[in-house]
């Protein structure tokens, strides 16, 4: 019996570390954006929207244009390319990395990491920079 619970607790360890879009990140440098209370809100808006595939609601928590960045290439693209291409572009991945994020202030947060070119959800699955928030996000898919 021990050895049957063994093992499950093995799957689970396995799978639960694999389901997850990040895992020990490290220590993150400074915070390199501005407005850290807009951030957070930016953080929360995305979040919401995502959970609720709401491809209108994410798309509004957005500044246009975005980069989508697919096998390598990026491109950028407005507001009514990305509400049409939203199921290709939010990948499980990439909803799963935005879920997962977690952002209150530069000392509490989860599953983002940021350095001097800005912050990044889950293991570079989407990437945020500028003053705003908002004002340059890509996705790679």
């Amino acid at each position: 019996m021990k050895t049957a619970s063994t093992i499950a607790f093995l799957i689970c360890a396995i799978v639960c570390e694999t389901a997850s879009a990040c895992g020990d990140m490290g220590t993150p440098a400074d915070f390199p954006l501005n407005d850290e209370v807009s951030f957070a809100d930016f953080v929360e808006r995305l979040r919401r929207g995502v959970a609720s595939d709401d491809k209108n609601a994410v798309a509004d928590s957005l500044d246009y244009p975005v980069t989508i960045a697919v096998k390598g290439k990026q491109r950028k693209i407005d507001r009514p390319e990305f509400v049409r291409r939203y199921s290709q572009i939010m990948t499980p991945k990439i909803r799963m990395a935005i879920s997962e994020a977690r952002f209150v202030t530069r000392h509490d947060f989860s599953c983002l990491w940021w350095n001097w070119r800005g912050v990044m959800f889950g293991n570079g699955d989407v990437w945020v920079s500028g003053d705003n928030p908002t004002r340059s996000i890509t996705f790679n898919n």
